[in-house]
């Protein structure tokens, strides 16, 4: 992958796309943009491979929206990210199907504490402001919100909330992982 970014880096700065001191930040993002299209695709198609590909979209979709604005436990390298993720979706698709809504209400509820005290995580390496981690922190509750009333929607209408409810849980998981991870003192590996 750090060859197809810097092929694309290079190719933007001969024709002129970027200038020099943007390269980095380019990269960075080149890099999430291309990681999450791959771990996204990978997930998508072992969930329609399982036969359950809708209900891995309505796992993802609140997954990587609680991940994106709450934070959450992060890989030091995107094969373990990529092996996490798809441990999960199996957990989830797997394990937490099994359950009754019930439980997974009552997990989802135990989540909230995470979710609506935590988020956002803050990283001691990655610093930001009261006021954008407010910001965050309004958004995450709205996540929370609209995934446990979308869950219910699911349950009134179509019928099986599971898949959020387990997206829930799961991102209240990492939510835990990440602020117990960033608690330890830094070391450099």
């Amino acid at each position: 992958m750090e060859r197809i970014i810097n092929h694309i880096i290079n190719t933007m700065l001969v024709k002129g796309v970027i200038e020099e001191k943007q390269k980095s930040v380019i990269a960075y993002g080149l890099d999430l943009l291309l990681s999450t299209v791959i771990s996204m695709t990978v997930l998508l198609v072992i969930g329609f491979i399982l036969g359950q590909g809708v209900q891995t979209i309505c796992f993802l979709i609140p997954l990587v929206l609680f991940q994106g604005f709450g934070g959450g436990y992060h890989c030091q390298t995107h094969l373990r990210c990529w092996a996490v993720m798809v441990c999960s979706l199996l957990f989830a698709l797997l394990v937490l199907q099994n359950l009754s809504t019930g439980l997974l209400v009552l997990a989802a509820a135990l989540s909230g504490y995470p979710i609506l005290i935590i988020a956002p995580v803050r990283n001691p390496r990655a610093p930001f402001s009261e006021e954008f981690g407010r910001r965050m922190h309004r958004i995450v509750v709205w996540i929370y919100v609209g995934s446990l009333a979308a869950a219910g929607g699911i349950q009134v209408f179509i019928g099986d909330p599971r898949p959020v409810l387990s997206a829930v849980i799961l991102s209240g998981v990492s939510i835990l992982g990440a602020y117990w991870h960033n608690a330890m003192p830094i070391r450099d590996v």
